[in-house]
């Protein structure tokens, strides 16, 4: 028996308050996401694109048993990868939930801190791409 993949694909706009520089990168942002994904046990494959000097970001991920409701897994996988990246994320999850996670605030100066704001998503079953 195969396990069900779906396959996720979020569009964002990744800022900060204060613009990246040399020492810190979004490109080192968005790596540090890429790798919590990768270590994500559902997590079968990781695909990005990305314009850097726009902060337009495409994360395609592919997940193994996803469940019931696989939008809502794959959104709650890319918001906790971006958090334990230090970053804060927008219209991933319900208002409320959203509005918790803002009480916690990375160690970072709130300046510094990636704002990852979805414009869309998009869920399919791998194989009807």
């Amino acid at each position: 028996m195969t396990e069900p993949l779906v396959r996720l694909v979020g569009e964002f706009a990744v800022a900060r308050p204060i613009p990246w520089d040399e020492d810190d990168t979004l490109r080192d942002h968005l790596d540090l996401v890429i790798d919590a994904l990768t270590a994500t046990d559902r997590v079968v494959e990781v695909d990005t694109e990305a314009d850097l000097e726009h902060g337009e970001v495409r994360l395609s991920i592919v997940l193994a048993e996803p469940g019931e409701d696989a939008d809502r897994t794959g959104r709650e996988t890319f918001a906790a990868a971006i958090r334990k990246c230090e970053g804060r994320h927008f219209q991933l999850l319900s208002p409320k939930e959203e509005a918790e996670f803002s009480h916690d605030i990375p160690s970072r100066s709130g300046l510094l801190t990636p704002l990852w704001r979805l414009r869309r998503i998009a869920v399919k079953p791998v194989g009807e791409e």
